[in-house]
């Protein structure tokens, strides 16, 4: 669980980062067609944490189920192939 939390987390970095460069590129092209400090970015921190911590919830929850099915399966049966 621990794994799919840091899964989601590190997903949602990359989300954040993507989103933070998108955010400034549409910024810059807007301040080059609109004028300067038309569009202003804004990144609170509680936002950025928010988001991390709701990808790591999400991330958590995504990995139960599988582990808890895992933990029903036989060790036997669980190394066989399966169609």
């Amino acid at each position: 669980m621990i794994e799919s939390g840091l899964l989601g987390t590190a997903g949602g970095a990359i989300g954040l980062l993507l989103g933070y460069l998108l955010a400034k590129s549409v910024q810059l092209i807007g301040g080059i067609y609109l004028g300067e400090g038309i569009i202003i970015l804004n990144f609170p921190l509680w936002l950025m944490l928010g988001a991390l911590a709701f990808s790591f919830l999400v991330g958590t929850v995504s990995g139960i189920l599988p582990a808890v099915q895992g933990s029903k399966m036989n060790p036997v049966d669980s190394l066989r192939f399966r169609k």
